[in-house]
């Protein structure tokens, strides 16, 4: 039967009006049933990503947080109800200005990687940050996926070594011997100042390059052979578990490096200076390795003498010499 003119269609008897009702009835037990199934998904999804210790985030096209995990809240000290529906503006506060270059580029399409510095009261916070575009079936971008992960200790360690490296890397420029360390294959690993300007060359540029690169065919076919006994002398056998080494050496603090400023480029006068220094400190270093890579380190540093409250500093540390661990390490093969 035709529908009326406001669009209901009248029931003949009780039978299409039951029917009716059942289809409908049908259709949202279904529909109620997707909706289960969907909030399930988004309770797994959730549980998962917020197991992640990065910060996981999903941002829309209007840069409003659709969705985090649980690495925002205690890295921006608040619920995530209070991020969830804020535009990254919002939450970010001063920070956007950097990143907001960044997230209209993820939201063109491109994905992004870079690295950001947090200045806070605390302290600065190192972030490494990826967005992943969401694009659709049609090319549209509908916003992006948000991964920032804090690399703040991972930078410190790397700052640590590098103060460590400069000060192994003062004492051995400041002896007046060539001082390198290369493989079987002669290609030099490590290589003192002495060494590399007699040659010509900066100590950075000669890593990697053959002993002959540096020295020449003619001056290494002269003292081939010893290398050669050297490099077979020091391979420990099998039955050996582990080596050390003890070397006296001079350290400054930083301070005191920093009043010395530029050292003689002349490395006998560059130790003397050092040892000359009233703020010297004498010690022994001891670096030892196991042959399954475990290496330790130990500085002492003796007392002053002329300083009767002065006593003897032990230090642990195996980023005091990598280099040192290093090279024992390759003795053991």
């Amino acid at each position: 039967m035709p529908a009326s003119p406001d669009g209901v269609a009248p029931f003949h008897n009780r039978n299409d009006l039951l029917r009716t009702t059942v289809n409908h009835l049908s259709d949202l037990t279904v529909m109620k049933k997707a909706g289960r199934k969907l909030n399930l998904h988004d309770q797994h999804l959730q549980l998962v990503i917020d197991t992640v210790p990065a910060l996981l985030a999903y941002v829309g096209k209007d840069e409003r947080y659709r969705l985090v995990n649980a690495a925002y809240e205690t890295w921006f000290e608040r619920p995530r109800e209070d991020i969830v529906g804020r535009t990254v503006s919002e939450v970010h506060g001063n920070a956007y200005a950097s990143m907001q270059q960044y997230i209209a580029r993820a939201l063109n399409g491109e994905q992004i990687s870079y690295e950001h510095t947090v200045h806070g009261d605390s302290g600065d916070r190192h972030a490494m940050i990826a967005y992943t575009p969401d694009v659709d079936a049609e090319g549209r971008v509908r916003g992006f996926s948000s991964m920032i992960m804090d690399i703040t200790e991972h930078m410190h360690g790397e700052q640590v070594l590098r103060e460590k490296e400069k000060q192994l890397r003062l004492i051995t420029d400041a002896v007046p011997v060539f001082i390198a360390q290369c493989d079987k294959s002669y290609r030099i690993r490590f290589i003192n100042k002495t060494y590399a300007d007699r040659f010509g060359f900066r100590p950075e540029d000669a890593i990697g390059k053959r002993i002959s690169d540096v020295v020449g065919e003619e001056a290494f076919s002269l003292f081939r052979k010893y290398v050669d006994a050297a490099l077979a002398g020091i391979e420990w056998p099998d039955s050996v578990a582990g080596c050390a080494l003890a070397q006296e050496i001079v350290v400054l603090p930083p301070e005191a490096e920093a009043a010395l400023g530029e050292l003689p480029d002349d490395p006998e006068q560059a130790r003397r200076a050092a040892a000359a220094h009233p703020q010297r400190r004498e010690g022994r270093l001891v670096a030892a390795v196991l042959r399954g890579g475990v290496g330790a380190c130990v500085l002492r540093l003796r007392a002053d003498p002329k300083d009767d409250v002065s006593r003897d500093e032990v230090v642990e540390d195996p980023q005091l010499a990598p280099n040192l661990l290093h090279a024992l390490l390759a003795t053991l093969g």
